[in-house]
């Protein structure tokens, strides 16, 4: 396997886990990701675990899905791949535009995300990508 493919696949994945772990800390210390001291409240809980449920379950996929791109040259097409880093792109975006919107310091980490993801469905989902039937070369 290439070395740019293996960085891309390594890279996707330690994103996607560090946004699994910022969501285990909005269950475990919601104000920590609003720079403020937050009060635990059921609204409060209720939306830190929503959010976390999201975070996690499309983490873990995304982690799944990256995993088996690189065991084997059959799992994943690139265009699949490139749409699912896609998708987690776009959630990452939208946490970066509710961050702004709520003026919080949460949506440094999500715009690092959004923009590994997204320049990576980019490179996938390209011409020359497309044409890489997939990430590892069959042996």
């Amino acid at each position: 396997m290439k070395m740019s493919n293996i960085l891309l696949l390594v890279v996707n994945t330690m994103v996607s886990l560090a946004s699994a772990a910022f969501a285990v800390l909005a269950i475990t210390d919601p104000g920590a990701l609003l720079g403020v001291d937050a009060s635990r409240t059921a609204p409060v809980d209720y939306y830190s675990q929503m959010y976390a449920a999201r975070s996690i379950i499309f983490s873990a996929g995304v982690v799944a899905l990256l995993i088996a791109a690189m065991a084997s040259a059959n799992a994943v097409s690139t265009r699949t791949l490139g749409g699912v880093l896609a998708v987690a792109g776009l959630i990452q975006i939208a946490d970066v535009v509710i961050a702004v919107i709520h003026d919080t310091p949460g949506g440094g980490g999500a715009a690092v995300a959004a923009a590994v993801h997204i320049g990576s469905a980019v490179v996938l989902l390209s011409p020359q990508g497309r044409r890489l039937h997939t990430l590892v070369p069959k042996r």
